[in-house]
């Protein structure tokens, strides 16, 4: 066992797991709350243009 390291997986990546989760966490409220403020924002102006583009996006 000499110069050999041995490294266990579920060990080093349970740090990175829960990090990445935070931060997917975090865009994902911040995406929804984006989208119903812009939703609304976009449903309050009577721009028929624009209501026609998103309505067609």
């Amino acid at each position: 066992m000499d110069g050999q390291r041995e490294l266990y997986f579920f060990q080093s990546v349970g740090g990175y797991f829960l990090t990445s989760f935070i931060y997917l966490l975090i865009a994902g409220v911040f995406v929804i709350i984006l989208s119903i403020i812009f939703g609304i924002w976009l449903w309050r102006r009577s721009e028929k243009g624009l209501n026609t583009i998103m309505g067609f996006i």
